[in-house]
């Protein structure tokens, strides 16, 4: 097989698609952060995924900063980068203290120490062909570490059997956005024989995995209403979308115009991965909590889009490195709602004696009623208790008997 260039119509048009679902991969997690804005309140979700999305786009600039012929990996990883960065802005806004300084402390790690770690390393001890291969691997892993992010919440779902706490949103974009850079790397490893995209099949792979277990797992527990619309999203994209994206790209386009295409629809897509949590942020606003704005996946989706913009402005690909942008924005506005909105844990509890008085009685004559007294107030409890027993009957004919022998007995006092 000959060796061409990355322009090829069939891996450019792949590359777009993939491109427009990551976009919806980024912007899945809006929903997810409207309910946080309008709560006010992160609620059951977590900051982990965001934060490590994140530092995913993070790397995958950066890879593409060392690589060439990339472009959409930096454009889509550039919007990652935004969208993930304004998704931990806003956890971090509305979270807890306690739930601040975890993701504080993500960022922290992995934003700052891990990236710079791993930057000052690659600079220092790898050169040439031999720091991008490491950069690519490193990428990959956290790439995986984006999809592997959301199982803290599955376990949640099944143990509650709800999924209220699931962000379905970004677990379909992700799927969608998986399979399309699945094709995409696929296609490249099949046409171009001089080019590596073992990266971009393996992780994929895995994503395409993990998003089909999540969406499942939501079919599952979801109510029949959630359950008919999900049915009807995956036929309209993955069944519909898909199959009319692929139809057209292969016969309507040609040439270099053909991976054009597809590259931008695939930067459209991921930037609709970093704009997805979008709709958690309004809530997070509303209710000043992030119960329900998962910061870790924002967190992971954060940094994997600055990785992705890295890696697609080395390679000089647009369509790589400007959604990862996105994506750096959104999550850190996650990251900063968080912190504003975030709920104190660790309340004191405040013992309140509550002083019950002897209720008074107040008629229409404003006249009261005295005060019953304590053996009263017994005898009244008792007689209700026979009264819901069923043997008030029985009392009642003790009463009789007792009056009896009262009155037998005043007769024989009489007559003494």
């Amino acid at each position: 097989m000959t060796s061409v260039s990355h322009t090829h119509p069939l891996v450019y048009t792949f590359g777009i698609l993939g491109n427009l679902v990551s976009f919806m991969v980024f912007i899945a997690p809006v929903p997810t952060f409207y309910r946080i804005v309008k709560k006010k309140s992160s609620e059951g979700f977590h900051s982990l995924p965001y934060v490590v999305g994140l530092f995913s786009a993070m790397l995958w600039i950066y890879y593409a900063m060392v690589k060439t012929n990339v472009t959409l990996l930096i454009t889509i990883n550039s919007f990652g980068c935004i969208a993930e960065t304004i998704y931990v802005a806003i956890y971090f806004t509305y979270a807890t203290k306690k739930a601040r300084m975890k993701t504080l402390g993500l960022v922290l790690l992995l934003n700052f120490g891990v990236f710079g770690l791993i930057l000052f390393l690659t600079q220092i001890l790898c050169q040439g062909t031999k720091r991008t291969e490491v950069i690519g691997w490193i990428c990959m892993a956290f790439s995986i570490s984006v999809f592997v992010a959301p199982l803290s919440i599955m376990g949640r779902v099944i143990r509650t059997k709800s999924v209220e706490f699931m962000p379905f949103n970004l677990s379909f974009a992700l799927t969608v956005s998986a399979v399309m850079w699945f094709l995409y790397g696929l296609l490249l490893k099949d046409v171009y024989v001089a080019t590596n995209t073992t990266l971009l099949i393996t992780i994929n792979s895995f994503g395409m995995l993990i998003e089909t277990i999540y969406v499942g797992l939501f079919l599952y527990y979801a109510p029949k209403k959630a359950r008919v619309n999900t049915v009807k999203m995956l036929l309209l994209t993955v069944v519909g979308g898909f199959g009319a994206i692929i139809i057209v790209t292969q016969f309507v386009f040609k040439g270099a115009v053909r991976g054009q295409i597809v590259g931008w629809i695939c930067l459209i897509f991921s930037l609709c991965v970093f704009v997805a949590p979008l709709g958690i942020v309004r809530q997070v606003i509303k209710t000043k909590s992030v119960e329900y704005m998962p910061i870790l996946l924002s967190v992971f989706l954060t940094i994997s889009a600055v990785m992705w913009f890295f890696y697609g402005l080395l390679l000089k690909d647009l369509n790589i490195a400007a959604p990862n942008i996105l994506g750096f924005i959104f999550g850190i506005l996650q990251m900063i709602l968080y912190a504003m909105y975030r709920k104190k844990d660790n309340l004191p509890i405040v013992n309140v004696n509550v002083e019950v008085q002897n209720p008074v009685i107040i008629l229409d004559d404003n006249k009261k009623i005295p005060e019953l007294t304590e053996e009263q107030i017994i005898d009244i409890v008792k007689l209700g208790k026979l009264v819901c027993s069923g043997k008030i009957q029985m009392a009642s004919t003790l009463n009789q008997n007792a009056a009896k022998e009262v009155k037998l007995t005043n007769l024989q006092t009489e007559e003494a």
